[in-house]
């Protein structure tokens, strides 16, 4: 019976994780706070069963708040030719053939349809004639605000690395 409790608490505090937005602050402070009111309930002899309930409650719900996995702001299919806007976030590199740059997108143009996502994107860019003629390599500076035109896809898995993951951790969702 005591096990049922248990479960119906932890699905209890899921169900509601997915409901309501709620902040890990105020989740994790109640979770701090049921720790007082156990030693109170012990200390006047009532049983913790309902401060155990509450913790697993919030527990389910914090499980639900603080491991919540967001769609890629620049997500596509396959590819997609995307106009985008932004400024420059790292120093560029020459590589080859292009130049790479981690964009922060302050606008994203599909199709028509303008969003303005919290997104950063990994661009492989070749300069334009104009700009080869005014500026020395890399063509391209830190804090440049760009308007952009080309090919927006996902990153791709090689063997053995996981790049998707490896530029998510750097918070960059897509490649241009």
């Amino acid at each position: 019976m005591k096990l049922a409790l248990l479960v119906g608490a932890w699905l209890a505090g899921i169900l509601l994780g997915f409901h309501v937005e709620a902040d890990l602050l105020p989740v994790a402070l109640l979770l701090l706070a049921a720790l007082p009111a156990g030693v109170l309930l012990r200390l006047v002899g009532r049983s913790l069963w309902p401060v155990l309930l509450v913790v697993v409650l919030l527990a389910g719900l914090l499980r639900i708040e603080a491991f919540e996995v967001s769609a890629s702001p620049l997500a596509v299919v396959e590819k997609e030719t995307v106009t985008l806007q932004g400024r420059i976030a790292n120093d560029p590199e020459a590589t080859a053939r292009r130049i790479k740059f981690v964009v922060s997108v302050d606008e994203i143009d599909r199709a028509g349809e303008t969003t303005r996502p919290d997104a950063k994107g990994l661009v492989y860019a070749s300069p334009p004639l104009s700009l080869l003629s005014q500026r020395g390599d890399p063509y391209f500076r830190y804090g440049d605000t760009l308007v952009l035109e080309g090919e927006l896809r996902q990153p791709q898995v090689f063997e053995d690395f996981d790049y998707p993951s490896y530029l998510s951790h750097q918070g960059i969702s897509g490649i241009l």
